[in-house]
């Protein structure tokens, strides 16, 4: 007697689920694509009517004038009364001095072979917003570079807590989906080193005591 054997009919939700995993594979794809793509440094950007089609401009913070920050950096740890006005040049001095890359940290790749190492964060702030940025050296899927992640926004009041909140922000080329906040959850995210470091801990007890905190044109005031 011959036994009847039974074709395999793929269910459709299984179809529906590696169409979905097939579309999400071919975004995550376009985007790294898309991230290596060549951006342009300048120092001010340019008008509307020069710029060109489809390219992602980027203009980093002021690197001089620092010369102020270990005494405006005493000031703050010290907690003294008033008002303490922070500049880009102070800020980046700042953080160049701080914030160290990790000689012992080795990183063997993780989810798709991704590798990161990130450079200390360079901060711009003009007409009252406050860029932040920083230099990756990354490797993903067997692509590998270096690129810069930047984003845009500024200080809010979040339930008694000053905060950093990013508004938008671009990985190399690639824009950041404003969805569900998440140019803000990716910033947090790479940035999860420096929150977590010594540094940080230093400055998050007087930064709690803070009274206000104003992004003013191209300054920082701390008011306590």
């Amino acid at each position: 007697m011959v036994k009847q054997t039974e074709e395999y009919d793929p269910s459709l939700i299984g179809l529906i689920l590696t169409a979905v995993l097939a579309s999400l594979l071919g975004l995550l794809l376009a985007g790294i694509n898309t991230a290596f793509l060549p951006i342009k440094t300048v120092k001010e950007l340019p008008s509307l009517e020069d710029r060109e089609k489809k390219m992602v401009y980027y203009v980093a913070g002021d690197e001089k004038g620092g010369a102020t920050w270990k005494v405006k950096s005493r000031a703050y740890l010290q907690q003294s009364a008033g008002t303490l006005i922070l500049t880009e040049g102070e800020l980046n001095t700042w953080a160049r001095n701080t914030f160290k890359p990790d000689p012992s940290n080795k990183d063997d790749g993780g989810l798709l072979g991704f590798k990161m190492k990130i450079a200390a964060p360079n901060f711009r702030i003009s007409d009252g917003e406050l860029q932040i940025s920083a230099k990756m050296d990354i490797s993903v899927m067997g692509k590998s570079g270096s690129i810069i992640c930047q984003s845009t926004g500024s200080i809010y009041n979040m339930g008694g807590s000053y905060t950093y909140h990013a508004d938008s922000g671009f990985l190399g080329s690639c824009p950041i989906p404003t969805l569900a906040g998440l140019p803000n959850r990716i910033v947090l995210l790479l940035g999860r080193s420096f929150l977590e470091s010594e540094a940080s801990d230093e400055l998050r007890g007087p930064w709690n005591q803070l009274n206000d905190v104003l992004v003013e044109g191209n300054r920082i005031k701390l008011v306590r």
